[in-house]
């Protein structure tokens, strides 16, 4: 039985880790930054744990104190998982600084549970001496049972139980079963366990009838996938009053649709892939790069009768969504290829005469994959000789928060000859919008007036902007969190 609680403890522990990240990710992001503080507060708490764990074990072997930390721990995972949206957004809303965020956040949710975990291994090690000559051979093996319990908890939390049954039971089921290993130590130390496993009986009829919300909004759907928490979101156009479908992954609104009237855009700056149609009137085959509720590739095949595209997806959750709750229906003209966009451009023999890239991973931050020289260059390779390469940028014109305008600007004029950038919003230029950089192949651009048309409608969000040669990002050094960490 010892064996088995080990093992499972490594188990809760990995589990933890990647539910929290899913919990975390609608208010802080799953960036680099984000990554970085969980690991490190885990990784911390287990730390002090191992400490704590062995000197208790050394002052007395009595298993029921441990029994008792590890009921205290699944409670307050339980209570935490009542209260989470509250606090959350106490402190995403409080801090600025996404670091300090991020890190406030990872000490509520895995500091306490993480080192109650670390407490147990260090301390049945010293419950199950019963002479210093087979120590190592004690010691050995069961912080080999722990990692072999992480192990299979990684894979089981990743593959199964968070795509199976959501963040929200499986959190919640963390707090069960640490209640459960309570009960477990209890019968090996031999003690009575009416007390146990009434509590183990109540936290389970808890846990099955509470549901933490994604978020605290019209929530229409939510779903884990393999790669994101999603939702499915009704609510308001900021602008008009019309009411929108919006599709959520992480912090921020991924894609969305009007729900009065399916043939126009929500978002603004969705509107600007159609100068693709001006500056290449003759599309044939294009591509996007990030589907999203696939709001455009929609409007796309409607308003190109005769032109084929291909949508790059990476997660099929999010296409299944999209034809259950945003009108995406089957055309032989639309294909899907659910992989990364990188490994897909990195293998890709198609030319194309139009390329759309609207890919974000979380909290504002293009997947460094995809913002580096070597991916511009493939881009590149699979254009047609007078191709265009629309991209959304998130970033402001000027100031701090310009830092990743320049940077993917300058990787992009590294590759291609002539790149033009428009502004979505009359924001000032501190501020954070969308930015669409047009890019061509080609060393020429058709700049021609077009007053009734699509340049004319979008020509006056046009800026002159050029920068001095600054970073290039590169598939070496692509710092794309750091360089929107003042968003």
């Amino acid at each position: 039985m010892i064996y088995i609680v080990v093992f499972c403890v490594g188990a809760l522990g990995m589990i933890l880790e990647l539910t929290g990240v899913r919990l975390m990710a609608p208010y802080f992001g799953t960036s680099f930054v984000v990554w970085t503080n969980i690991i490190g507060v885990f990784l911390g708490a287990l730390s002090l744990g191992y400490i704590i764990g062995g000197k208790l074990g050394d002052k007395n072997q009595n298993l029921g104190g441990i029994s008792f930390l590890m009921t205290v721990a699944g409670v307050y995972i339980l209570v935490f998982g009542v209260f989470l949206n509250y606090i959350f957004s106490l402190i995403a809303n409080g801090f600025s600084d996404l670091r300090v965020s991020s890190f406030i956040a990872s000490l509520f949710i895995f500091a306490f549970p993480g080192f109650v975990f670390g407490m147990l291994v260090p301390f049945v090690i010293r419950v199950s001496l019963k002479s210093i000559k087979n120590a190592g051979v004690i010691s050995g093996r069961l912080y080999a049972l722990s990692t072999f319990g992480s192990i299979f908890g990684t894979f089981f939390a990743g593959f199964f139980l968070i795509p199976s049954f959501g963040t929200g039971l499986v959190f919640n089921l963390i707090g069960v079963f640490s209640i459960g290993i309570a009960v477990l130590l209890t019968l090996i130390s031999k003690k009575k366990v009416y007390f146990m496993l009434l509590i183990f009986i109540l936290s389970g009829v808890f846990a099955q009838n509470s549901k933490i919300k994604f978020l605290l909004e019209d929530v229409v759907y939510e779903t884990d996938s393999l790669y994101s928490r999603l939702a499915v979101i009704r609510r308001f156009h900021k602008e008009t009053g019309r009411p929108v479908l919006v599709l959520k992954n992480s912090r921020g609104a991924q894609s969305s649709m009007f729900l009065d009237i399916d043939n126009d855009l929500s978002a603004e700056y969705s509107k600007y892939f159609r100068l693709s149609n001006f500056f290449k009137p003759d599309i044939k085959k294009a591509l996007m790069i990030g589907g999203g509720a696939y709001s455009y590739p929609k409007e796309f095949l409607r308003d190109n009768k005769e032109a084929f595209l291909d949508v790059v997806e990476i997660d099929p959750v999010i296409t299944q969504i999209a034809k259950s709750h945003f009108k995406l229906e089957d055309d032989e003209r639309l294909r899907i290829y659910h992989q990364d966009a990188r490994l897909f451009m990195n293998a890709n023999k198609n030319l194309y005469d139009a390329v759309f890239v609207d890919a974000y991973g979380s909290d504002f931050t293009i997947p460094f994959s995809l913002s580096t020289r070597e991916y511009a260059g493939h881009i590149k390779k699979s254009l047609s000789e007078d191709g265009v390469v629309v991209t959304n940028v998130i970033s402001s014109l000027s100031g701090e928060g310009s830092t990743i305008l320049e940077a993917v600007y300058s990787t992009y004029k590294s590759v291609f000859p002539h790149v033009l950038v428009f502004a979505v919003s009359d924001n000032p230029p501190g501020e954070i919008q969308n930015v669409i950089l047009v890019s061509f192949k080609s060393e020429g651009t058709p700049i021609a007036e077009d007053p009734g048309g699509v340049y004319g409608q979008y020509s006056s969000r046009r800026i002159i902007y050029e920068v001095d040669p600054g970073l290039v990002l590169t598939d070496d050094f692509a710092p794309v969190e750091y360089l929107t960490r003042m968003f």
